[in-house]
């Protein structure tokens, strides 16, 4: 069913769901290109660089959940009844885990985790 507003005596009404162009126009392909070459470099610096490794972890842990985010957004749009937010949401997810270093940090970071030094949200 639509949802109503009210704002100064005029009743509008909208469509539920999501505008996939909006979307599309701000979560497109460099941006996930971008939440992943941060993650990777923020990785690397901790691994590398022992002594600021708590920064470069704290780093880590705020690219991953921009990138947590966007993978539940298009889980959202994935199970829409509109045929073009799933076609956006699965192209998007195929984006995004397209490229082989990227699957082999995710496993790296899994396999490094260490209860003393990371929370269990960083899983």
């Amino acid at each position: 069913p639509p949802i109503r507003h009210e704002q100064d005596g005029v009743v509008e009404e909208e469509q539920p769901g999501y505008d996939v162009d909006l979307v599309a126009g701000t979560l497109d392909r460099e941006t996930l290109a971008y939440i992943q070459s941060l993650m990777t470099k923020y990785a690397t610096q901790m691994f590398e660089d022992t002594v600021g490794a708590a920064v470069w972890c704290r780093r880590l842990h705020y690219s991953m959940r921009a990138f947590h985010e966007i993978v539940l957004f298009m889980e959202k749009l994935y199970t829409s009844p509109n045929d073009d937010q799933r076609e956006f949401a699965l192209n998007t997810l195929a984006n995004a885990f397209y490229e082989n270093e990227f699957l082999q940090l995710i496993a790296k970071l899994a396999v490094r985790f260490s209860d003393g030094k990371e929370s269990r949200e960083y899983l």
